[in-house]
């Protein structure tokens, strides 16, 4: 059903003889959603475009990452990362003029054992891709669990939802192809339930654009995030590092595929555990359809690259936004 209503979705835009919208050739809007990752600041790729004063712009966001990784050190330390996490992400932008604009994004999460597990089995078989031992685990399970020397585990074991840690951010453009961002991260999500950090985040970053031809466009950015301690047992970075870089065809005036690279340093300190001392890559591949001059839809799956083992397996992510102006 899902594929039959996105085929008919692009039949429709195909056709369509609109004019073309430039905010369709900006970046997806990806983070890595290792369970252990996610519950920081880390930003993501908003692009260069700031609203007009008085527009507004909401988005619905649904993403599913599923997640299949263990390991375990000569000094006993281990961990388990077994489930699915989806998180719906709303989200209000507004312009305030002069260049500036202010938003809000709340999430909702759920950890669950999840439905994915014998799809991306065969989807690692069909492509020759490694298997990592999902194969021979029991399939849609949650276990996501990090146990160090002989303190206490971290456990979740059990399906959890709720509201995660609540992100207010600005950004001013400094010029047509450059723009400064910051967020703040407030603790506002369960930190037993894996739902936040229990610490309040801030970063800053900046997004870079350059149209490389009337249909290609690039762009990148680069931002520290600035962590506050954390209330789930585990000592965290003071800062976590992230780059991002995204190409865009705009192959029809109403549709642009994307390709996209997300990387962030490691999130904590003296864990010498795979999951967590790697480098996180997310490598993300979709599309934007332009649906009417008001709405857009990203469509969007997601890898591991480089290192499989600090982001999760897959995920896809559908993002639909409307613009409204006075």
């Amino acid at each position: 059903m899902f594929v039959g209503i996105v085929f008919c979705i692009l039949l429709v835009v195909l056709w369509s003889s609109a004019a073309r919208s430039d905010e369709i050739d900006g970046p997806f809007s990806i983070t890595n959603k290792n369970p252990f990752i996610a519950i920081y600041g880390v930003t993501r790729h908003r692009g260069v475009d700031v609203l007009d004063a008085k527009v507004a712009e909401s988005k619905i966001g649904f993403n599913v990452n599923s997640n299949y990784e263990r390991d375990i050190n000569e000094s006993g330390d281990s961990i388990i990362l077994d489930g699915e996490t989806e998180v719906w992400d709303l989200t209000y932008l507004r312009g305030l003029g002069a260049g500036w604009e202010a938003g809000i994004s709340v999430p909702l999460l759920k950890h669950s054992g999840g439905y994915l597990d014998r799809s991306i089995v065969r989807w690692h078989d069909w492509f020759g891709m490694p298997q990592g031992g999902r194969d021979l685990a029991l399939n849609d399970q949650l276990n996501y669990a990090v146990t160090l020397g002989q303190s206490d585990p971290i456990a979740l074991t059990n399906r959890e939802r709720g509201i995660g840690d609540v992100v207010v951010f600005v950004g001013k453009a400094l010029s047509s192809d450059l723009t400064m961002r910051s967020e703040l991260k407030l603790p506002s999500g369960k930190t037993d339930r894996l739902m936040g950090s229990g610490g309040a985040d801030i970063n800053v970053s900046l997004d870079y654009r350059r149209r490389l031809t009337n249909a290609w466009n690039w762009g990148g950015r680069l931002s520290l995030a600035y962590l506050g301690d954390n209330d789930i047992g585990l000592k965290n970075q003071n800062v976590i590092a992230a780059i991002s870089s995204h190409l865009a065809y705009r192959i029809k005036p109403r549709l642009a595929l994307k390709l996209q690279w997300d990387l962030n340093t490691r999130a904590y300190k003296d864990i010498q555990l795979e999951p967590l001392n790697q480098i996180g890559g997310v490598l993300s591949f979709g599309g934007t359809i332009k649906l009417t001059n008001r709405d857009r839809l990203d469509l969007i799956f997601l890898e591991n690259v480089p290192n499989g083992e600090a982001a999760p397996d897959f995920g896809f992510k559908m993002e639909l936004s409307r613009r409204m102006s006075p």
